[in-house]
């Protein structure tokens, strides 16, 4: 569910082939500055998914026994598709927002995340930032979902995969691509840009992975129409490396 790395490549090469000729923003000294560090995040990201398997599976065997048995039988396949999502999404909604947060839980939490956000230039590359703990932490919403709504067929949990891969890699994309009105419903680059602002109060907002609506919601969204489009992206971290991909 978390990826291995091999499946985002073909898409990372043709995302990557749109960011080149249809950029939403110039892309400057990236590819002389930060590239080859975001391929070295990417290979962390693709290793650390492979790690995290192994406890992945462990974690769902053990807590097996919270699996409904009422959902089997009635409820479709399709249908426990689209439920995990949702609600997997509304997980790691609240979860993002927490580590977003100020109390003392805030700041700890801040620490796996924080390196997802420091690239000061957004593409599908630099989307794969992300630390041990933070991985195992999204993953543990999507394993959450899957078991509460006894989604185990392996086709189902594919397709979740492929999902939350490809649209990984599409909100974090340099692009200048239209969604239409699926962009009112679906996060789109230009929506989640607006997460991954140096500004903080702009940072508080946009917290969706995959849908706009638990924003809409509860009140953090923010309309991209409504703020300058060059805003400056990215918070340094200046800890250790070691501690940067640990997420400590």
């Amino acid at each position: 569910m978390l990826g291995d790395g091999v499946w985002i490549l073909p898409g990372l090469v043709f995302i990557t082939i749109l960011e080149a000729t249809r950029p939403a923003r110039p892309p400057g000294s990236y590819w002389r500055e930060q590239f080859l560090l975001d391929a070295g995040a990417f290979a962390v990201v693709a290793l650390t998914s492979k790690a995290l398997r192994p406890a992945m599976d462990a974690l769902s065997s053990h807590f097996s026994f919270l699996r409904p048995s009422t959902w089997e039988g009635w409820l479709p396949l399709w249908a426990k598709v689209v439920l995990v999502l949702l609600v997997a999404d509304l997980l790691e909604y609240w979860l993002h927002r927490a580590m977003h947060g100020f109390s003392k839980l805030g700041q700890i939490l801040w620490q796996t995340h924080s390196w997802h956000h420091a690239s000061p230039a957004l593409t599908a590359l630099a989307g794969y930032r992300g630390s041990f703990l933070q991985r195992l932490l999204f993953g543990a919403c999507f394993l959450a979902a899957a078991i509460l709504f006894d989604l185990h067929e392996p086709i189902g949990l594919a397709t979740i995969a492929a999902i939350s891969i490809a649209h990984e890699l599409v909100i974090h994309a340099n692009v200048n691509i239209g969604f239409g009105p699926i962009g009112a419903v679906i996060s789109t680059p230009r929506w989640h840009r607006i997460h991954h602002a140096a500004e903080a109060t702009l940072q508080l907002s946009n917290f969706g992975m995959r849908f706009t609506i638990w924003d809409r919601l509860f009140g953090t969204y923010t309309d991209p129409d409504s703020v300058p489009a060059d805003f400056p992206l990215g918070v340094p971290d200046q800890r250790h490396p070691v501690r940067v991909v640990v997420g400590i």
